[in-house]
Order: C-alpha cells, then sequence, then structure tokens
C-alpha cells in the first residue's frame, strides 16, 4: 500500500482492509484460565472495580471485533504472558460496554481505562472510559459521543498524566482534547485540523515532555506540536523521508521518559528517534528483520522499565522486545523475549495497546 493510495479522510474500517487485517483472527471463545481472573466475565449493567489477577503491570489490547464477530473487546494480560495464553475473565466485552470497533486504548495514573471507538462503518467516534479493574459486559463510567465532539474514525488515544486531558485521532483529519471529566456530547477544549497541521489520516497518538506527537498513515510522518497547540497550526516538527525508515504509513507513536519517541510503520519497521528529531532523519535505533516476526505493526506501548510492546495485525500478536539501552546502534534484527499468540488468547484484529 502506498501512500498516494489513501485519502486523507479515510476511515479506519478501510484502512484495516487496506492492511490486509480484516477476519484475521487469533482465536477463539475460550473458558477462562482456572484461577486467572474473577468477578468480570458475569457482571453486568454496573460498574466494575477490582484487581487483575495476576496482579499488574498490565497489557491492554484494543480488538477492532471479536471472535463471534460483534463490535470489539479490550483484552488484558500481565506484562509477563508469552505464547498462547488465556486472559480468563479479563476481557471488557458485550452488549453494554458501548465498545464500537475499538481502536486506541490508554490507561490514566489511577488505572482507569479510556478507549477510542472508531465506530465501524459509520465512522461515527466516541470515547469510552471505564473503572480501574473493569472486565466483562460492564458499562461504561464516562461517554463521550454526539456532534459536537468532532470524533469521527477515532483511532488513537492517549491521557496526559500531568491534568488528566483525553487527546484522540480522528482518521478524517482531526486531534480533539478533552477535559478529564468531560460526558456526553461534549465539545473538545481544544481541536487541532487544517492544511497547516500537516494532518494526514492520524492514527497514533501520545504525549509527553509537554509535546503531542501523532502518527498519520497518510504522509508516512509524524508530527509534533506543543501541548497546547489548537486550532490551524503547523506542527513544530515532522520526522519524514526515506531515511527515518517509516514506509507505507506511519501507524503507532509512544514516548517513554528516557526522551525517545517509539514509531511503528506498515512496512515491519519500529524506528526510535531523540525526542528533537525533525525532518528526514535516521532513527537512533530501529526493531527490523525476519528474526523480530514484525509483519505490519500497529499499537506500541512502552513499559515504565523501557520493554518495548508490539501489536501486530499482520500475525495477530503482540511481541516484547528489549529496552533501548540494550538495543545496538541501527536496526536490529533480534528475536522477541515475548510473543503473546495463539488461539487461546482471544487477540482478534488487535489494533491498540496501553502498558501500565
Amino acid at each position: 500500500m502506498n501512500d498516494s493510495s489513501r485519502s486523507h479522510a479515510a476511515p479506519l474500517a478501510l484502512i484495516v482492509a487496506a492492511l490486509g487485517l480484516a477476519g484475521c483472527q487469533g482465536g477463539t471463545s475460550v473458558p477462562a484460565t482456572p484461577g486467572y481472573g474473577s468477578g468480570g466475565a458475569s457482571a453486568q449493567n454496573h460498574h466494575v472495580s477490582r484487581s487483575y489477577v495476576p496482579a499488574c503491570p498490565c497489557l491492554y489490547v484494543s480488538n477492532l471485533v471479536t471472535i463471534s464477530g460483534t463490535a470489539g473487546s479490550i483484552t488484558i494480560y500481565p506484562t509477563t504472558a508469552t505464547g498462547n495464553f488465556n486472559p480468563g475473565s479479563n476481557v471488557i466485552t458485550g452488549s453494554i460496554t458501548g465498545l464500537n470497533y475499538p481502536a486506541g486504548v490508554a490507561v490514566d495514573t489511577a488505572n482507569k481505562i479510556y478507549v477510542a471507538n472508531q465506530g465501524g462503518a459509520s465512522s461515527i467516534g466516541s470515547i469510552t472510559i471505564y473503572s480501574a479493574g473493569a472486565a466483562g459486559n460492564v458499562a461504561s463510567v464516562q461517554t463521550i459521543s454526539g456532534t459536537l465532539t468532532g470524533l469521527m474514525g477515532t483511532s488513537g488515544i492517549t491521557v496526559n498524566p500531568g491534568n488528566g486531558d483525553i487527546f484522540a485521532t480522528n482518521a478524517t483529519g482531526s486531534v480533539t482534547v478533552y477535559a478529564p471529566t468531560a460526558n456526553g456530547n461534549a465539545s473538545p477544549i481544544q481541536t487541532i485540523a487544517g492544511t497547516n497541521t500537516q494532518l494526514s489520516t492520524p492514527i497514533g497518538i501520545a504525549v509527553g515532555s509537554n509535546k503531542i506527537y501523532v502518527a498519520n498513515a497518510g504522509s508516512s510522518a509524524v508530527t509534533v506540536y506543543p501541548l497546547t497547540a489548537n486550532g490551524n497550526v503547523s506542527p513544530s516538527q515532522v520526522i519524514s523521508g526515506t531515511n527515518t525508515g517509516i514506509n507505507g504509513g506511519a501507524y503507532g507513536v509512544a514516548w517513554h521518559n528516557n526522551g525517545k519517541i517509539y514509531v511503528t510503520s506498515a512496512l515491519s519497521e519500529v524506528s526510535i528517534f531523540n525526542n528533537t528529531a525533525n525532518g528526514n532523519v535516521a532513527p537512533m535505533k530501529s526493531l527490523s528483520g525476519s528474526v523480530t516476526l514484525l509483519n505490519r505493526p500497529i499499537g506500541i506501548g512502552v513499559a515504565a522499565g523501557g520493554r518495548i510492546f508490539v501489536v501486530d495485525g499482520g500475525s495477530t500478536s503482540v511481541t516484547a522486545y528489549r529496552r533501548f539501552a540494550l538495543l545496538s546502534p541501527g536496526n536490529n534484527n533480534v528475536a522477541p523475549v515475548r510473543n503473546l499468540n495463539g488461539t487461546n488468547t482471544q487477540l482478534s484484529v488487535p489494533w491498540g495497546i496501553a502498558v501500565r
């Protein structure tokens, strides 16, 4: 898929089809693993607050659809999970969750779970927010949706750890920001949109170091803005060009407090840049090659300790790699230290990831 084949306003459903991910399913409906998870699968019509078993830190993975074809799930695993691991009852899915093709997921400092819903064929987006420890068929504690929100083809989501503001990307070409308490048909408090922004089918989003980082599938670029950016503003940095290793579209972006930017691109590479990178610059380090098992990487998250986790749509897996300091300069064609993959995982068209 080349850049010229994409419309700047292409809804996420078209991107999924173009990437060849539609129908990629990693599992079947399975019973809970004995001893893993409790209290979530049977909970309905109320909010659930509990602790996951085993205890977090956890991986939260958004799946655009479930194995049965319903509109999505959030599967939750300990960060140590590997192989054909069963999340048991630690899955958010069901008729009252409000999930509607969930593409992005984030977790705040209080462990609340935020989900960007693409909206399926209609591309009418929404954000659903769940209590810490939520699992099963549970209602959201907040839902941002409606004509005033500007949510459309919503794909990426992140939360500012400093003040709780909620940032979302819309594949129609905007970044919208909401107050922490936003609920219902709430207007954004900031909107980045317009020709000067260079947004082009924005998918992934991250915040850090007082900046907003956006992965653009339509231009294979990462555009960077001040945290308070609003309106038709030009980016302060643009990482783009043949030297960057970002080819076939930038899909995921993560920022880590080591001062690095982590980017996934459709042509099976993870590129890592310094926080100040700008222009057609080579990454400091990268992951690509047959040994990495990367095949259409999309979502990316970095654990507090620096371990890198990648959602791979081509292989319906989550792979983990050594932290930045342990990678060699230049490209690293290295095996993942963990590979979460198989029928028991309940991964099904996986897209986004949060690590906390």
